[in-house]
């Protein structure tokens, strides 16, 4: 299997699809087309094509800051 974005990955083993590095989330844009092809082992080699809506959510990656250590 592959992916034609380069920041996916689909596990062979099972068809989980990975994110392979880190996404900025865009609130205009919150989704994207990744276009998955299958191969079989065949000769000859069969395959299918079909194309995943991922919806991408944000998330607080901000640590927070305490300036005391009681409050």
């Amino acid at each position: 299997m592959s992916s034609t974005r380069g920041g996916f990955y689909v596990d062979p083993s099972n068809g989980t699809l990975f994110i392979r590095e880190r996404a900025e989330f865009d609130p205009e844009n919150p989704s994207v087309s990744v276009v998955i092809e299958a191969f079989d082992g065949g000769s000859p080699p069969l395959s299918s094509v079909t194309t995943v809506q991922v919806q991408l959510s944000d998330v607080n990656d901000n640590a927070p800051v305490f300036h005391q250590s009681e409050y």
